[in-house]
């Protein structure tokens, strides 16, 4: 199936310690903490050294309800999953997934994948969460670098799948950290699907460089209210979301484990089955999802967390 991609009370001042301090965190994936990564798809092994394989992660979020409790690999074996890496930005560990454009299975996916959706962090056999998002009340986080500065089409960081609330409409709502084959830009955003991709929305930025960057994705009600900040400054890109709801569980569409599943992938696309599509060729050290805007306050709030931690520069 062809797709579009798309792109993703505190003062300035302000310190925090992790994202956990705002409320709505419902995805927390920090690649800088081996302690909740493991070698094994199957949540044993500790990750300790450089070059191990992390086949296993855990979502930190603290949230009641969470997008998915952990993700981990399709696959055991070295050519899955990701590779733990010390010494990155700011002294910081990180996750590399692909290392060359050919690479099209490295990736932790998350959601309906086996008979059994707690197999692959799901709170029941039949839903993967009791999340809901709102489209129009949303900010997705990646701290993230490309190994080149030619970033391919499809080379995904970040992949969101699940179903509109409301009667009648089975169509699933995409949200895609990806490369837009039409712009020939990178970006974060949202599609629909129905028979195929038809675009919706989306935010954009120009070709990233080999930088580490933080890629902050947020929505809310109203007119050009969904944006793309890439280190702090505003990207040209602005779209009006959609007043729409995602859920994640079988009663609202998905009624086969597979192919257009609820689910999610960090590191590369599993969209349509269990076989990643395609790898993101670099490294991610954090990802995170709201399950609202937040504020700029608390965005700036934010910024001085991963200025501290990564030694990027905000504008």
């Amino acid at each position: 199936m062809s797709r579009i991609s798309l792109g993703i009370g505190l003062s300035r001042h302000s310190i925090i310690n992790d994202p956990s301090a705002l409320s709505g965190l419902i995805l927390w994936y920090d690649f800088t903490k081996a302690d909740t990564l493991r070698q094994d798809r199957d949540g044993t092994g500790a990750v300790t050294a450089n070059n191990d394989p992390v086949e296993w992660a855990r979502n930190l979020a603290n949230e009641t309800n969470i997008l998915g409790s952990f993700a981990r690999s399709e696959a055991s074996g070295s050519s899955y999953g990701g590779i733990f890496k010390t010494g990155g930005a700011g002294g910081q560990s990180y996750l590399q997934f692909a290392e060359t454009d050919s690479d099209n299975s490295h990736g932790l996916r998350s959601g309906f994948i086996a008979a059994d959706a707690t197999d692959d962090g799901g709170v029941a056999s039949d839903k993967f969460s009791d999340v809901s998002l709102n489209v129009s009340n949303l900010t997705i986080i990646q701290v993230l670098k490309h190994d080149d500065s030619v970033i391919e089409e499809e080379d995904i960081s970040l992949f969101i799948n699940g179903y509109p609330a409301v009667g009648g409409d089975t169509n699933s709502f995409q949200f895609n950290a990806s490369k837009n084959m039409t712009t020939e830009k990178f970006g974060m955003g949202y599609v629909v699907a129905a028979g195929g991709i038809n675009f919706e929305s989306n935010v954009a930025n120009d070709t990233l460089d080999t930088n580490l960057h933080a890629m902050v994705m947020r929505s809310t009600s109203g007119a050009n209210n969904m944006t793309l900040q890439v280190d702090g400054v505003v990207q040209t890109d602005i779209d009006t979301p959609d007043d729409r709801t995602m859920k994640f569980d079988r009663s609202t569409g998905v009624t086969t484990n597979l192919g257009g599943s609820a689910m999610l992938s960090i590191g590369g696309d599993f969209t349509g089955g269990v076989n990643l599509v395609k790898s993101w060729r670099g490294a991610i050290y954090e990802t995170i999802i709201y399950s609202r805007f937040i504020t700029d306050e608390e965005l700036a709030s934010l910024e001085v967390y991963f200025a501290g931690k990564y030694g990027i520069t905000f504008s």
